[in-house]
């Protein structure tokens, strides 16, 4: 019983030996653990650089040279000198003219000596008559046939009457018709007007009007 006892108690003190180590080993085994798995993983690379595009050249173009061409000067026409005025040539005088001769007179006339007819307007002309156009002496007849349609006819004709105040022209510048025209020039050539003056000396004149034939 002795030998029995002992024996159990030597093979406990081995066994306590045995289990403390291995407690012991798996404590490191723990440890050794928790450190692979607290342990982070590298960062990843990091990207390429982008590369920056380089701006193209432009193309030059080939420029021909043309060979040098000669130019025959021109000759430049030199002009006439222009004729100088006379010193003593007043305004508004002209060459060949007379000192004390009128402005705007002709080359060669006599001063006070008349000048062409006056135009004027048909209501001065008018004012001077010293006739009645409506009388039958001095008025143009409408044929019998249109007399009785009681038709009235219109002609515009230009009178040119002398310094003395007679008639020296009837043109018939508009006519009124084949039967009228003909009586115009003879009869209009009675009128008889006052002589027209300017600066007090009496001038010839011409005017033009619209005549106008009404049966009576």
């Amino acid at each position: 019983m002795r030998r029995c006892c002992r024996a159990l108690a030597a093979r406990g003190r081995e066994d306590e030996p045995r289990s403390l180590s291995e407690q012991r080993e798996g404590k490191r085994r723990r440890w050794v653990t928790v450190t692979l798995s607290a342990s982070a993983p590298p960062p990843p690379p990091p990207p390429p650089a982008a590369r920056r595009a380089t701006p193209s050249k432009p193309k030059l173009k080939p420029v021909e040279l043309k060979p040098d061409t000669l130019v025959q000067p021109r000759e430049t026409p030199k002009q006439a000198p222009k004729p100088e005025a006379a010193e003593d040539t007043p305004a508004g005088g002209v060459q060949g003219g007379v000192q004390g001769g009128v402005q705007g007179g002709v080359v060669g006339g006599v001063i006070g000596a008349p000048t062409g007819p006056r135009t004027l307007p048909p209501q001065v002309a008018h004012g001077l008559l010293i006739i009645d156009p409506n009388d039958e002496r001095y008025r143009v007849r409408m044929p019998p046939a249109l007399e009785r349609t009681g038709a009235v006819l219109t002609a515009v004709v230009q009178i040119c009457v002398s310094a003395q105040g007679t008639v020296t022209s009837v043109r018939v510048v508009r006519g009124a018709g084949p039967a009228i025209d003909p009586q115009i020039p003879s009869v209009l050539g009675r009128w008889r007007y006052r002589p027209w003056q300017s600066d007090g000396r009496p001038i010839p004149f011409c005017y033009m009007f619209r005549y106008e034939i009404t049966a009576r």
